[in-house]
């Protein structure tokens, strides 16, 4: 892949350790930038995000979640 070609950024979230590291080799073989989560509460504050979707999408959550 050219350096100047930006790689396709990709959170995995898988909460089975091994199948998520299998998959992320060979996401990465086909040249993806993959970030792995274990959890959906991990995935929501991985750095996968800008900064501002990142933080929206955490007060959703939470709005959602905090009955």
């Amino acid at each position: 892949m050219p350096d100047s070609v930006e790689k396709l950024r990709v959170l995995l979230v898988e909460d089975d350790r091994d199948l998520a590291d299998v998959t992320k080799m060979g996401l990465e073989m086909e040249g993806l930038d993959v970030s792995v989560a274990y959890d959906g509460r991990e995935a929501l504050v991985k750095p996968v995000y800008p900064k501002e979707l990142a933080a929206s999408t955490r007060k959703a959550w939470r709005r959602a979640h905090d009955r």
